[in-house]
């Protein structure tokens, strides 16, 4: 639930605006460097690896629910969890700040995935 919540809260400022961006917005942010050719730099490389997080996550939960493929989704989790550290870069890059969202998202990261990506198959579920 925090990992849903963190979507409709203010997830990141812009410092040089003192503006906030939802989370559902840096969602769409960080998809967009494929679809634009003047992104590829390396924040725009950064944004690409961050926006690949959620997909993960999606596939990941897809797996999870369906109670499949226990080595792939150890390793999404690796890799996603992985991924986060990119995004602290890119907000230092761009000159922004962390808000409410960006904390909750993290933290729904880490109660998904952190299990799965720490034991793998040593954890069982009830």
């Amino acid at each position: 639930m925090v990992y849903l919540a963190s979507f409709f809260l203010p997830a990141v400022i812009v410092t040089r605006y003192s503006e906030s961006i939802p989370g559902w917005g840096c969602a769409l942010l960080a998809l967009s460097p494929p679809f634009n050719p003047k992104a590829w730099t390396l924040s725009g490389l950064l944004l690409l690896a961050i926006g690949l997080i959620n997909p993960m996550v999606l596939a990941y939960l897809y797996l999870r629910v369906r109670q499949k493929g226990g080595r792939l989704r150890r390793r999404i989790a690796i890799v996603a969890l992985v991924l986060i550290p990119p995004t602290w870069i890119f907000l230092a890059i761009e000159h922004m700040a962390v808000d409410i969202g960006h904390v909750a998202w993290i933290a729904g990261l880490l109660m998904m995935l952190g299990h799965e990506a720490i034991l793998g198959r040593r954890y069982k579920t009830c």
